[in-house]
């Protein structure tokens, strides 16, 4: 009687694991760029026409299920900022693919840092508040009175959780030639 009744139990048991939904996987982060651009309060379009006029491989590397990264993202107010400040265009921008890779490599990191790390490296101090972005050169992460920074560019919104990696918001677009007291993005 006892083997038939854990027999019962576990054909009910694979029966419910059969029957019950599949957990939602979380979306990439080109997929979230993408949901948030069809109608989130966030507003990516710009980003995305950025990630899709560049090099074919930074899409794939944010689509890549098997990534492992950290993006900094910046709305659509974060691209006008820099528009407005450079006197350009969105189409300027967009038709400049060696500028797009630079910048977009720029907002990227290998690895997967949520807030709390971030804040962590902030408050380590020299030379260990820096991460290596996927450009090459490295972005500095602050801690003003509770608010993240990326470079100059506070974060808005974190640990926005992907499949392949995490999501930060930012404020601003960073520039990987941004020098104090000099202009950045091409000396514009």
């Amino acid at each position: 009687m006892r083997k038939f009744v854990l027999l019962v139990a576990a054909l009910a048991a694979i029966l419910v694991l059969a029957v019950a939904p599949a957990a939602a996987q979380e979306p990439t982060i080109a997929e979230i760029v993408v949901q948030s651009a069809s109608g989130d309060p966030a507003e990516f379009t710009i980003l995305l026409a950025a990630v899709q006029a560049a090099d074919p491989a930074i899409l794939a590397a944010l689509s890549d299920p098997g990534a492992s990264l950290t993006v900094f993202a910046p709305t659509d107010a974060a691209f006008e900022r820099l528009l407005n400040r450079l006197g350009i265009s969105a189409a300027d921008l967009l038709s400049n693919t060696a500028l797009l890779n630079d910048v977009l490599l720029y907002h990227v990191v290998a690895g997967e840092y949520d807030a709390a790390a971030l804040f962590d490296l902030s408050r380590s101090g020299w030379p260990n508040d820096y991460l290596q972005t996927l450009q090459g050169t490295y972005v500095e992460f602050t801690d003003d009175d509770g608010s993240l920074i990326v470079d100059y560019a506070w974060v808005q919104a974190a640990d926005i959780q992907a499949s392949n990696g995490i999501v930060h918001v930012i404020y601003e677009v960073l520039d990987p030639s941004f020098v104090w007291g000099e202009e950045g993005l091409g000396g514009h």
